[in-house]
């Protein structure tokens, strides 16, 4: 596989500290989400994009839902649910089943979900995603090259460095893994709107469901992260399993270094010397005397 093709070129910015610890331990640090700059960051905000005003009429739409789909299999399994296999049931056989319900629904406000009831159980699901969203660690890069911003805040005022990494396809490298962040106005709900949650809880994949959540909460963020352009690789930490914060990688996936303008004689002798003990092959840049911002190969 082309790993050009299959990725943009992928750059972390350290400080000192940070870059010595990686390059001299051939581990890179992934952090808990609760750790992150954006404190928001990796979490599901609602239950519904929605206000839960809107939907309050849950029980409505869930016969509705169950009309619709009155010849699909029902896939939940649990008591509630499959009570409603025999509502489907009705459905079938009984012509007018959905008009005299339908009647009934309109004149009987006690179908409506009481809000605080709705508010709570909607708490509670975005409370347990987002205790499960904590059992990931996730290592954070960028498309931005040499990036002012990038050096001031993640490379302590340019006085730390910032490698490239470059996945290996053929030793089947976790880093081939890394995703995209998409941008958008807020963080994301669990669901799109009511009619999707009741759906996917009668019909849908529980496990490709929560894969897709799961996927959308750990790779968004909202537009003022933007100019970041960040790519991300989260890994999760399996039941049973020690919690770690550091995974060890390829040392020929680190195949450049770069130092920052501001950076001590004594750092950048270390950190050079950790570099290419770790990869004898690594390319070491150091930043232009004339200070416009490129860089030399030492």
């Amino acid at each position: 596989m082309d790993r050009i093709m299959a990725l943009p070129p992928l750059y972390k910015y350290f400080d000192a500290r940070g870059a010595k610890l990686t390059l001299g331990n051939g581990r890179f640090r992934h952090a808990k989400p609760s750790d992150f700059n954006d404190i928001e960051d990796f979490t599901i905000r609602s239950l519904f994009s929605e206000p839960l005003e809107e939907a309050g009429r849950i029980s409505q739409n869930f016969h509705e839902i169950l009309y619709e789909n009155r010849h699909r299999e029902i896939r939940a399994d649990n008591a509630t649910l499959r009570k409603a296999a025999v509502i489907q049931h009705a459905f079938r056989v009984i012509l007018d089943a959905i008009r005299v319900l339908r009647e009934e629904l309109v004149n009987v406000d006690e179908v409506a979900l009481e809000l605080d009831r709705m508010s709570a159980f909607a708490q509670a699901q975005v409370d347990d995603f987002n205790r499960q969203l904590q059992g990931y660690r996730a290592l954070y890069v960028t498309t931005e090259f040499n990036s002012k911003y990038m050096w001031d805040n993640y490379a302590a005022k340019n006085t730390g460095a910032m490698v490239r990494i470059s996945p290996l396809y053929e030793k089947d490298s976790k880093f081939k893994l890394f995703k995209p962040v998409k941008y958008s106005e807020r963080h994301p709900s669990l669901y799109d709107h009511a009619d999707q949650f009741v759906f996917d809880a009668l019909f849908g994949d529980r496990e490709n469901t929560m894969s897709e959540i799961l996927d959308r909460a750990i790779y968004s963020k909202t537009n003022e992260w933007k100019f970041e352009s960040e790519y991300r690789l989260a890994i999760p930490i399996f039941e049973h399993e020690e919690a770690w914060d550091t995974l060890p990688f390829h040392p020929e996936e680190v195949d450049q270094l770069y130092l920052g303008h501001a950076m001590t004689a004594a750092d950048a002798e270390e950190i050079i010397a950790k570099a290419i003990r770790l990869n004898p092959a690594i390319e070491i840049y150091r930043p232009n005397a004339n200070g416009n911002g490129d860089f030399n190969r030492v």
